[in-house]
């Protein structure tokens, strides 16, 4: 596969930015783009043999843990900022720049060593340990298989996707009511209220409040016709 097409960050801001282009950072990116998001990839590494082909994901060359390659990148307070270098105290530094340097709200970041979660949490940001991220994976092989194959694709022909509720058509109803006016093969897995502090499968009965997050299960175009379904402005 061709690797990372190397470019400057001259356009708008990223929506994903991922600081890291070891295999986990490109991975993340490449399924970012299959998304349909716009990413941005800061790596002071080389490219690797098997990076993602596409070309619409941009590349910026420079040092992930300086603030000069950060101020390079862009970062605004509407980005999302993925970190998965190799070294945890690495994460935690750019964790920290992009906290309080750039006040950015949604930082995630890898822990490669699992003890390492907790200063993590101190700086309020999301993260993935390693260690459980493989476990949960031979979990889902062994437990749920069919799920983790189709999960493997998704991006291929199957899609999981969160969009917030602001379509005026489909507030104040019941999920059974929503069900059918969504595309054919794009169902609600999960839905969460406007501050992410009640998250469950909703019933049938469960009613859609405005700012309401659902998640959209189903297949890619399906789901894509659905989140544009749900964030549609009332003409």
């Amino acid at each position: 596969m061709r690797p990372f097409t190397l470019t400057t960050n001259e356009e708008s801001p990223a929506e994903y930015v991922v600081l890291g282009g070891n295999h986990v950072g490109e991975a993340v990116a490449s399924r970012l783009h299959a998304g349909g998001h716009d990413v941005l990839v800061v790596t002071d590494a080389p490219t690797s043999t098997d990076a993602p082909a596409s070309t619409g994901i941009r590349t910026l060359e420079g040092n992930p843990a300086e603030l000069s390659t950060l101020g390079a990148a862009g970062l605004s307070d509407e980005s999302t900022v993925l970190i998965a270098t190799r070294s945890d105290a690495r994460n935690l530094l750019v964790a920290q720049l992009a906290k309080t340097k750039f006040d950015i709200e949604k930082v995630l970041a890898k822990a490669n060593n699992s003890d390492n979660v907790e200063a993590f949490k101190d700086l309020d940001v999301s993260t993935i340990s390693a260690t459980m991220s493989v476990a949960w994976a031979l979990d889902n092989q062994i437990e749920r298989t069919d799920l983790a194959h189709w999960m493997t694709d998704v991006g291929e022909n199957g899609d999981v996707q969160e969009v917030t509720v602001t379509n005026e058509e489909f507030i104040g109803k019941s999920v059974r009511e929503v069900g059918p006016m969504l595309p054919d093969a794009c169902l609600i897995a999960v839905l969460s209220d406007s501050e992410h502090e009640s998250v469950r499968v909703p019933s049938a009965d469960t009613v859609i409040n405005r700012g309401d997050h659902v998640t959209l299960l189903g297949q890619r175009e399906s789901v894509r016709e659905g989140m544009t379904m749900l964030t549609a402005s009332r003409n």
